[in-house]
């Protein structure tokens, strides 16, 4: 009985996910490359070592370990991009981005898909940080200056 019951809920959540990222463009490396330093999607040439932005557009970026979605706006990430265990369909993390800036909530989730850790982010600056063990919150830090994403 519990076996059915799992499998309902996995295939449940397949078709919420399913649903949640329909209209996606599926694409993959090594032709597409994901660079997260400067925020964005490009198509590469292997051969000539060429790299393009790829065009606007919401897209599913599938690689050996990872599926992950997100949208591409004037070159940039725009919005929420979610990663996801491609093995497991687990969550992984989300994060935020308006206009390739980071802003808004990044998540990291355990293998339970509860916070790992969560920083709210600012122009590209984490403004708060909290740390959760076994999905409880254990230690909030503020940075008054904001603490930049990339070191």
């Amino acid at each position: 009985m519990k076996k059915i019951f799992f499998l309902i809920f996995i295939v449940f959540s397949f078709c919420i996910n399913a649903e949640k990222f329909s209209g996606y463009i599926e694409v993959s490396e090594p032709e597409y490359v994901l660079i997260y330093e400067t925020n964005g999607l490009y198509t590469s040439d292997e051969a000539n070592g060429i790299l393009e932005t790829a065009e606007d557009g919401k897209y599913k970026v599938v690689d050996n370990n990872t599926i992950t979605y997100l949208t591409i706006k004037k070159s940039k990430f725009h919005g929420k991009i979610y990663i996801y265990d491609k093995e497991s369909s687990r969550l992984l993390s989300e994060s935020g981005f308006k206009n390739g800036i980071a802003d808004g909530k990044w998540i990291d989730y355990d293998k339970n898909e509860k916070p790992r850790s969560i920083d709210y982010l600012k122009n590209d600056y984490i403004m708060k940080r909290e740390i959760f063990v076994n999905g409880k919150l254990v230690i909030t830090k503020t940075f008054k200056e904001g603490l930049y994403r990339l070191p």
